[in-house]
């Protein structure tokens, strides 16, 4: 299973997690299966109120779930 997580550093899964899903810096593809983790840069972190688009940083990728906290 591949899980989606909105971080605000680099780290992996020891990244602190962003509290706002579109606006995250980062995104964090866990993979529980393999145990790995890939991050993505979200480059429309930075945008106007309820236009964030961050699924167009995740295109092409497969994830069963995306988390929002």
């Amino acid at each position: 299973m591949k899980l989606c997580i909105p971080t605000e550093t680099q780290d992996g899964k020891q990244a602190k997690v962003h509290s706002h899903f579109g606006s995250a810096p980062y995104f964090v593809i866990y993979d529980t299966d393999s145990e790995t983790s890939d991050v993505i840069d979200n480059p429309n972190q930075h945008h106007v109120h309820g236009a964030c688009h961050p699924m167009m940083a995740l295109s092409g990728r497969k994830i069963s779930a995306a988390f929002a906290f």
